[in-house]
């Protein structure tokens, strides 16, 4: 890309500065647009309407809820506030 096709946003610093770090020659350009840190909202996701947003939200609660649920069935000894005994401390131990 050239240092022109970089600048998506006139007005952004970061476009800006990749730009000119290109026309300096200071080499490749890489831009990772995935979303894995954005916020989780309707307005920065993929989602062409929020009613698709919202039931894609609601299938990953309902797959959490139940991950979570088969996890402390299958691993009992994960559970730190109901064993925390195997971990060594002692009822007095624990901070309320």
């Amino acid at each position: 890309m050239s240092s022109r096709d970089v600048v998506i946003d006139e007005d952004c610093d970061i476009c800006q500065m990749m730009g000119d770090d290109i026309r300096m020659g200071l080499g490749v350009s890489f831009w990772g647009l995935d979303g894995c840190n954005m916020d989780d909202d309707f307005a920065f996701s993929f989602f062409r309407t929020p009613e698709e947003w919202k039931a894609d939200k609601q299938q990953w609660e309902e797959f959490n809820r139940e991950f979570d649920r088969k996890w402390k069935e299958e691993h009992p000894e994960d559970l730190v506030g109901e064993n925390f005994e195997s971990l060594g401390f002692e009822g007095d131990d624990l901070i309320q």
